[in-house]
């Protein structure tokens, strides 16, 4: 009996035009998905280690944007923003199977101008566990117990992608559950980053890239998009791939007319490893500003968000069904 056949959907994917998105919120029943088609929506919740209250979602029916920028200047600080994006976690369960994250932002003011700079994506297993609303007003941090350092984001396991600004650093990391005592477990994009955020425990490196050795600088106003994507091999275990792109996602193709500015990919992760995710259903984005020496507040535009993922067709799942209970009723004929 052969396999079900496989083909590529559409899992999510908004553009901030229906105006359904909610930002800082807690989730309450059914509060992300895909109400309309392929249009999708869902509540963001940011996280910073400064104030991002100025941040905001923008509707526009030609497609609007989630602005994440901070209230003040300032010559250090991050901040994420962290989402579900199914009700239906997406499970990669046969070879060749993945899940490709892919968003899309502007660089309006300031990202990537100094060499410890930034852009941060993520995908999870969040195992239905949603964000936290709250933290976007300097919430994060390591060194006070919390209430807010059990539940939620603390337990969300996946993989991070780092693309850097001074280039040698750009990285995906492994994201594990934090057993920490403060609202820093609920940080899933930095990793050991800013006094010990994300370090209990630390994430593994599984990809590094130097993009040549060169500076990875980002045109003011220019528009980027950061992809991941995970994929299951036919020896059981997985590779995990990050890259930059110049270019939009434009629907439903990644970059759509850009030029792939670096990628890294994963050595295999084996199935027996602590860092083995095959089960996703959390994203996150997010922006470091690390020059000392200049005080500004970065803007990050993000206008598209899309997931797509290698499924059984639901036909060939029904076949692959009747298939297996004809082979059972006959099985029992034979016994008897």
């Amino acid at each position: 009996m052969p396999l079900g056949l496989m083909a590529q959907s559409t899992v999510f994917y908004d553009d901030f035009s229906t105006g359904s998105d909610a930002l800082n919120q807690t989730y309450s029943g059914q509060t992300y998905g895909s109400p309309s088609g392929a249009q999708s929506y869902t509540t963001w919740n940011i996280a910073g280690q400064k104030n991002f209250l100025p941040s905001a979602i923008t509707t526009s029916s030609g497609g609007g944007y989630l602005r994440m920028t901070i209230g003040g200047t300032t010559s250090s600080g991050w901040g994420e923003v962290q989402a579900l994006f199914t009700s239906s976690p997406v499970q990669l369960l046969s070879a060749g199977q993945y899940i490709s994250l892919a968003m899309t932002f502007t660089n309006t003011y300031g990202l990537l101008n100094g060499s410890a700079d930034c852009v941060w994506n993520g995908l999870y297993n969040a195992n239905q566990s949603a964000p936290i609303a709250g933290l976007q007003n300097s919430g994060l941090t390591s060194a006070t117990p919390s209430a807010y350092a059990t539940g939620y984001a603390q337990n969300w396991k996946g993989f991070i992608g780092r693309s850097q600004m001074s280039g040698y650093n750009n990285q995906v990391f492994t994201r594990q559950p934090q057993t920490g005592a403060a609202s820093g477990n609920q940080a899933v994009l930095g990793n050991n980053s800013s006094s010990g955020v994300g370090s209990t425990p630390t994430g593994a490196a599984v990809a590094s890239g130097s993009n040549g050795g060169s500076t990875t600088t980002l045109t003011a106003g220019g528009v980027y998009s950061l992809l991941m994507t995970v994929t299951l091999n036919a020896d059981g275990s997985e590779t995990v791939a990050n890259s930059l792109w110049s270019g939009s996602i434009a629907g439903d193709t990644f970059a759509n007319g850009g030029n792939e500015i670096y990628s890294i990919s994963s050595a295999e992760i084996l199935n027996t490893s602590t860092n083995f995710v095959t089960t996703f259903d959390a994203m996150a984005f997010g922006w470091r500003h690390a020059n000392g020496s200049s005080n500004y507040a970065p803007i990050m535009d993000i206008s598209e968000v899309q997931v797509i993922a290698d499924v059984p067709e639901p036909a060939s799942a029904v076949l692959f069904g009747f298939g297996a209970l004809a082979l059972a009723m006959g099985y029992r004929r034979i016994r008897r």
